[in-house]
């Protein structure tokens, strides 16, 4: 299943595809452990919603997503989270909104490269899960991969999320964009900074 890039990064900034600037300024956060508690519209209602002025291009949730309610154990998955994060991402795209996915992890998940490469293996199926969900636009670097003397594990992060999803785009935060320099990232769409 493959989809049409709805955004485009060029400079390090985020456009939505008609060349629109995207302000990440103005992305709002969902907190997905909610899932956990309450039904898919019920979470999206709590969040901070958009007011109708906002552009539709610029209407995007961070969801951020903990990695322990992907990942029970190495190659043990809570399929329930995933399929109720499926369930909320396609409410928001019935709402015409989209979704960059934030991956809630603590130092641990960078301790060592077994850790790092187990951490992509499970977001990659996490993108697998929910790779019908339109509304996804792609996935936030985490700054832990920046803790590496090489880019090798962020490169094979960037490689196994794009695989199927060409149109993802991965955002980062100002202390990955130096570091990001050392990437090929073969015309993917990187990075913007929040």
């Amino acid at each position: 299943m493959r989809f049409d890039a709805e955004y485009i990064v060029e400079d390090g900034k985020l456009f939505s595809v008609d060349k629109e600037p995207v302000d990440p300024s103005v992305f709002k956060q969902i907190d997905s452990v909610s899932l956990c508690e309450k039904p898919a519209m019920e979470v999206i209602a709590a969040a901070d919603g958009f007011d109708i002025s906002v552009p539709s291009e610029s209407r995007i949730y961070k969801v951020l997503v903990p990695y322990k309610n992907v990942a029970l154990f190495p190659e043990e998955y809570d399929e329930s989270f995933l399929a109720m994060l499926r369930d909320m991402l396609k409410a928001l795209e019935e709402d015409g909104c989209h979704a960059i996915i934030v991956p809630v992890v603590n130092d641990v998940v960078f301790k060592d490269s077994d850790n790092t490469s187990y951490f992509t293996a499970t977001m990659k199926h996490c993108a697998r899960r929910i790779k019908d969900c339109t509304s996804v636009i792609g996935f936030e670097i985490p700054a832990g991969f920046a803790a590496y003397p090489d880019a090798a594990l962020l490169e094979e992060y960037i490689d196994e999320l794009s695989k199927k999803h060409q149109h993802y785009v991965f955002a980062g935060h100002q202390e990955l964009v130096d570091f990001s320099g050392k990437v090929n990232f073969r015309g993917i769409n990187v990075m913007f900074v929040y």
